[in-house]
């Protein structure tokens, strides 16, 4: 719990004692809100409306006592009752904005190959993505792989051609953060939305450190849900990026692990992770945040795409991710769960038979 640790810190670093912290406890709270929210006032926070949904000026009970009691055994005990203000009880609905696509209201389809392989690649498949009418161009120029001899996207080079495809076309760009050293190569290349990858979900100082950086600009964070991960665990984790000063904050099923050897999953179908629209629908039920479902990496081939994606949208979802290649028989990634992207509608794999602009 932030507050706690903000606490324990200070108590730390001011070699004040527990009952003096105690007698102050409020005064504390109070100066934590200030330090996430950015104030240099206390009472400045009494004029921004938006922020009073989740910071109320009275101290609740429950989390005094919680705080109180985690000084008193000096430990950093999770306390359940505390809320989550990205739960429904503080905000009805959530909308993020990225360059004028409003994930939240309208359907969203963020589309484009799963690497980076050229410019010439990435450019033409921003151009038919225009085309077909995708809201946000996807594409990875940092790809985490199991085999260390797999390929794992350009690099900076590939931001720079992701760009340029963004440039070209006028679609906001997505990609995926892996290291903190490279979060000014995304700023210098006008990255949209910062994609946290499942194998990172529970990385929290690199949510901690990628927060810090988006915070204070128009930019947006996704953030995928670890295969293995609890819904609990999940919306802790997204708190982490609410919690250090980012509103932007987009939230990504893409499938689940399966317990044992057996790829079947609970609707009978030979699935890459086990379709996790239950729980994508658990957490719509308790958090306002807008929520995108990968139907490329939960299903793992092509031939599930458009069933995975009506499902999804049926059961809440505010959009779909959809790898799409300009020739996936040959992609250096994830080719078999990718839809051919090209213009041809008789192709009952590509995205123009599927998902010509709109998903309904």
């Amino acid at each position: 719990m932030v507050l706690v640790r903000r606490i324990l810190e200070l108590k730390n670093n001011n070699n004040k004692s527990i009952d003096d912290l105690l007698l102050n406890v409020e005064t504390v709270v109070k100066s934590t809100a200030m330090s996430i929210l950015g104030l240099d006032n206390f009472t400045d926070y009494k004029l921004d409306f938006k922020h009073s949904n989740y910071f109320c000026l009275e101290i609740e009970q429950n989390l005094v006592e919680s705080i109180s009691n985690n000084l008193k055994s000096e430990s950093l005990i999770e306390s359940p009752s505390v809320t989550s203000f990205l739960s429904k009880k503080y905000i009805e609905k959530r909308v993020v904005d990225v360059n004028g696509v409003l994930i939240g209201e309208n359907d969203v389809l963020i589309s484009g190959p799963c690497a980076i392989e050229s410019r010439e690649q990435i450019i033409e498949s921003a151009v038919v993505a225009k085309q077909l009418g995708v809201d946000i161009l996807r594409g990875g120029a940092f790809k985490p792989r199991t085999n260390p001899y797999s390929f794992s996207g350009l690099g900076a080079d590939g931001l720079k051609f992701l760009q340029e495809a963004k440039n070209k076309t006028g679609l906001p760009i997505i990609t995926e953060i892996m290291h903190l050293k490279d979060l000014d190569l995304f700023s210098k290349y006008d990255v949209d939305i910062y994609q946290i990858g499942a194998r990172n979900c529970q990385n929290y100082n690199l949510l901690i450190d990628v927060a810090s950086h988006v915070k204070g600009t128009d930019k947006s964070i996704l953030l995928k849900k670890g295969a293995s991960v609890s819904i609990n665990e999940y919306a802790q984790a997204l708190e982490y990026l609410y919690a250090y000063g980012v509103d932007n904050i987009i939230a990504c099923f893409r499938g689940s692990t399966r317990n044992g050897d057996d790829r079947m999953d609970e609707f009978g179908l030979d699935t890459r992770n086990g379709i996790d629209i239950h729980l994508m629908e658990e957490f719509i039920e308790k958090y306002n945040v807008p929520v995108i479902y990968d139907v490329s990496h939960s299903g793992g081939k092509r031939e599930l795409v458009n069933k995975l994606g009506e499902s999804a949208i049926n059961s809440g979802a505010n959009g779909l991710m959809i790898e799409a290649h300009p020739n996936p028989d040959c992609a250096l990634c994830d080719g078999k769960q990718s839809l051919y992207l090209d213009l041809d509608k008789s192709n009952e794999y590509s995205l123009s038979h599927n998902f010509n602009r709109k998903l309904s």
